[in-house]
């Protein structure tokens, strides 16, 4: 989980782990790994290419493009696309100019068919998640 802690104005810092409470359904966690570091950050970018989707998806990959701007060097893209069934498009990578390409090209120029299976899809790219190495860096999927 990231957090960050501003005044509405501007970022603070010099919080220590134990001046947060970490709660899942009202069960106060352990927070295992605290920093105030900027690290690397991996996302997958998941598109419904369902039927329903196509007059929707131009502007779906539009904020795509914006999301893409505000990430930092370093970070990371993978771009997975479903329907009945969900598949890798692009692996994770730091080459933003190649995912704005994909997008494009496969995204935005693919087929659009089937129903949506949304559940599936959000489990299988957790599973993609999982199958990584694991390191330090954040994780987000969208």
């Amino acid at each position: 989980m990231d957090a960050e802690v501003t005044d509405g104005i501007r970022t603070l810092t010099g919080f220590r782990k134990e001046d947060f409470v970490v709660r899942d359904n009202g069960q106060p966690q352990t927070v295992l790994y605290f920093s105030q570091d900027e690290e690397p950050l991996d996302i997958i970018l998941l598109f419904d290419i369902s039927g329903s989707m196509r007059p929707k998806i131009e502007k779906v990959a539009a904020g795509a493009h914006t999301a893409l701007a505000e990430l930092r060097r370093g970070d990371r893209i993978a771009i997975m696309t479903f329907h009945l069934r969900s598949q890798v498009v692009a692996p994770f990578t730091d080459d933003l100019e190649a995912v704005e390409r994909i997008i494009n090209d496969q995204v935005l120029g693919g087929k659009f068919r089937g129903a949506t299976h949304l559940l599936a899809a959000v489990d299988d790219a957790a599973k993609y998640f999982l199958d990584q190495p694991r390191t330090q860096r954040r994780r987000a999927d969208r």
